[in-house]
């Protein structure tokens, strides 16, 4: 959980919570797991009005910078 906090944490572009048909990106944690051996999370996104290239390159960056601290 505590990777998943750190992902969150350095998104830039998107907000965390529920979307309430907004503009905004927004990212959450689902309620169900990922079901198999390796678990895992699964995370909802929601994306907003920005630019895809924009938003892509924000995961990628947090991404990259969670599995550098993993």
């Amino acid at each position: 959980m505590a990777v998943i906090r750190d992902l969150f944490s350095r998104l830039e572009l998107f907000g965390i919570g529920l979307s309430w048909g907004g503009f905004e990106s927004l990212v959450m944690l689902s309620d169900k797991p990922l079901a198999g051996e390796g678990g895992g999370y699964r995370i909802r996104i929601h994306a907003g009005l920005e630019s895809a290239s924009d938003l892509v390159a924000d995961m990628g960056r947090a991404f990259r910078r969670a599995a550098e601290k993993a």
